[in-house]
């Protein structure tokens, strides 16, 4: 299976809460967890998750929009003996909290916001990665470029049902700054990624994923509450143990080709 490469390193997606304030049209959470949409993760329910994790392991937090969440820099300081990333749309002034972010720039910003007050929002912040998603070719690409001009190092991201923009980049130069792809732990193009599997799905290995109602994933395995996670065991998803497809740790149905 294809997969983001985090080697055999334990990432935990904690999903904190499932609300936004935008509302993107392409939004792979509001449309997968449409019985969860609204939920948020208690505090205290962050403190039982913590007790049950590996204590080496990457925490990446996600939503919805994470920094919503009333006790958001709380969660952050809970977490603070991990590696934390937080995953935002960039809507909300951010504070370098020495946490690493990971930025993405949505269509939808645009419609209530002026790209300079995203670019003040995240001034202050160590960003691990910034993300323009590939909507619009045109829009996207003068977009890629407003931010390289100004330092950034900007990542074009594809949206899963409107793959045909891929065949328009990918003989731009561009091209290199789409979202790098792996094979047992190996670095793939693009278009090896595109012929070899579902396109843009992939199978992330060693990822635990947990939802506000403490149910969660490790793999394709499911757990109903955080403290069944120990019956699990993390293992790498390999092609012949493997038929699910994941985007971002959100497993789907398999898509019809």
């Amino acid at each position: 299976m294809i997969f983001k490469g985090t080697g055999n390193k334990i990432v935990v997606k904690l999903y904190i809460n499932m609300v936004c304030n935008l509302n993107c049209d392409y939004c792979y959470v509001r449309r997968g967890f449409k019985n969860l949409w609204g939920a948020s993760m208690s505090l205290d329910k962050v403190k039982i998750i913590k007790k049950y994790i590996p204590k080496d392991s990457i925490i990446q937090i996600l939503g919805g929009e994470p920094t919503l969440h009333k006790d958001f820099a709380k969660i952050c300081e809970l977490f603070k003996d991990h590696e934390i990333e937080v995953f935002t749309n960039g809507t909300r002034k951010l504070k370098d909290t020495g946490v690493k972010y990971s930025v993405t720039y949505h269509k939808d910003f645009v419609k209530k916001y002026q790209i300079e007050r995203f670019l003040n929002n995240i001034k202050d912040i160590k960003i691990n990665e910034l993300k323009i998603m590939l909507d619009d070719l045109d829009t996207s690409l003068k977009n890629y470029k407003f931010f390289k001009d100004r330092g950034y190092k900007p990542k074009l991201r594809a949206i899963d049902d409107r793959l045909e923009i891929f065949d328009s980049i990918k003989d731009l130069k561009e091209a290199s700054d789409l979202e790098t792809f792996y094979l047992d732990d190996q670095k793939i193009s693009l278009d090896q990624a595109m012929k070899m599997n579902f396109r843009h799905w992939f199978c992330e290995p060693c990822v635990i994923s947990v939802y506000p109602d403490l149910s969660g994933e490790v793999n394709c395995e499911p757990f109903k509450i955080i403290s069944e996670i120990r019956k699990l065991k993390v293992l790498r998803c390999r092609k012949n143990k493997c038929n699910a497809c994941y985007l971002d740790g959100i497993k789907y149905d398999k898509p019809q080709l």
